[in-house]
């Protein structure tokens, strides 16, 4: 267990050489929420898009629920 010490001894050097004096387990990695939510920020815009597109423009309203769900599903991806 003593190369975990003399780790945690070297991240608080650098942390305190930086300023960044903030609470155990808070605040040292940004956030990956960010990475969770925008996928799925893009997903309805598209699929409501492609649905559109396939349904009135092409004039298959058959085809635009499949159309629809494969963009939304390739956007989430």
């Amino acid at each position: 267990m003593g190369s975990a010490r003399r780790a945690q001894a070297l991240t608080n050097a650098v942390e305190a050489k930086t300023g960044r004096n903030v609470r155990r387990g808070q605040g040292k990695e940004p956030q990956l929420m960010l990475l969770t939510i925008a996928p799925l920020t893009l997903t309805f815009p598209f699929t409501l898009t492609t649905y559109l597109f396939v349904a009135h423009t092409l004039n298959a309203p058959d085809q635009a629920l499949n159309a629809a769900l494969l963009a939304g599903g390739v956007t989430a991806v």
